[in-house]
């Protein structure tokens, strides 16, 4: 299989597309709705935005501007803007407290006013969708409950003593048996409670967290398709930072133990503009 980094790097392409969390199937069964070209299976670098940001990266790319949307980018990555020409971390002026997350409609706007502003460099451009919370679901009690815990690890704030035990306990017990064990034992005796996705199917059940997800992919889609429409004569392609696990072996999300095939291998799209 293919390995990402070496597209990246290596092929030609003037504008790329990071989709997080993308899924490999879902996007090969939805994005012929909004896009023509190409599509490939690629091995992506990481199973999760640090590890694949950090492993794919490796050399500065000066001929690069990269729009970035995820926050976790600048705020696990010190001096992750110093690998390209320039950063402009769009997470501040793509936020909506509607739908409290990234809208995509706002990052590809940011996209198309840098195209515009460096017309002789690359552009990449990391969507935060289809990555959680499903904006199919912003007056639902689940996207209240994922913000909680997103605001807790954004802003710092101290866990109490619990919290506190119940991360020494998860820590070692990660170094003792591994992560996988680690997670299936906590949640067997159901410590720390459910996760967004996890929370999702114990309240509804899985085909509507499939329903969900795939709405997060059309969503993002949608703008991808704007973008190639409004920035014409751009050797654009289309790919993820890693999948998403959506209940696969009970596992839900992209945990940063799990090497799943579903995290690993992703879409590679070369765009073909459509000339209907």
């Amino acid at each position: 299989m293919e390995r990402q980094k070496r597209l990246i790097y290596n092929s030609d392409w003037t504008m790329a597309m990071i989709l997080d969390a993308c899924r490999y199937d879902f996007f090969e069964d939805i994005h012929s709705e909004f896009l023509d070209g190409g599509l490939t299976r690629v091995k992506s670098e990481g199973g999760y935005t640090k590890k694949w940001f950090e492993n794919t990266f490796t050399t500065p790319m000066a001929d690069v501007v990269y729009i970035n949307s995820n926050p976790l980018i600048p705020y696990k990555i010190p001096g992750w803007e110093n690998r390209f020409h320039r950063a402009v971390d769009a997470t501040e002026g793509a936020w909506s407290d509607e739908y409290m997350t990234m809208l995509p409609g706002r990052v590809g706007r940011i996209a198309r006013l840098a195209r515009a502003k460096h017309p002789g460099k690359r552009i990449i451009v990391h969507f935060m969708q289809p990555h959680r919370p499903y904006m199919v679901l912003k007056d639902t009690e689940f996207n209240l409950f994922g913000l909680k815990r997103f605001k807790k690890r954004m802003d710092g704030e101290v866990p109490g003593p619990v919290d506190r035990v119940r991360k020494f306990v998860g820590d070692l017990l990660f170094r003792l048996i591994g992560g996988r064990r680690t997670y299936l034992l906590r949640k067997r005796l159901g410590l720390g409670g459910p996760g967004y996705l996890e929370r999702i199917v114990e309240e509804k059940n899985r085909p509507y967290l499939f329903s969900a997800y795939a709405e997060n992919v059309k969503e993002v889609l949608r703008e991808v398709r704007k973008v190639v429409e409004r920035v014409p004569d751009e050797d654009i392609v289309v790919t993820s930072d890693h999948g998403e696990l959506l209940g696969e072996d009970g596992i839900y999300e992209h945990p940063v133990w799990s090497d799943h095939p579903v995290l690993r291998e992703v879409p590679w799209l070369r765009v073909e503009e459509n000339e209907d």
